[in-house]
């Protein structure tokens, strides 16, 4: 983890702890955006890799738009 010794830097000095403090919300946001991203790279199929699937195995779309009765 590069981003741990960072963080602990911030939270070591009177500064970082103010700023840190103010935009807790968006460093929260930005970290689970961050874990999720690599999330997807580490378990994401190889390119080009062919992908097997059945024949309507999808999911089921429906129409949802109604008519208007005018």
């Amino acid at each position: 983890m590069r981003i741990l010794p960072l963080v602990g830097g911030l939270l070591l000095s009177r500064g970082g702890r103010r700023v840190a403090g103010r935009n807790a919300g968006k460093l929260a946001l930005a970290l689970g955006a961050w874990e999720l991203w690599r999330t997807y790279q580490r378990n994401r199929t190889p390119t080009g890799a062919p992908v097997a699937t059945k024949a309507g195995t999808g999911p089921v779309r429906h129409n949802r738009r109604r008519r208007h009765p005018l």
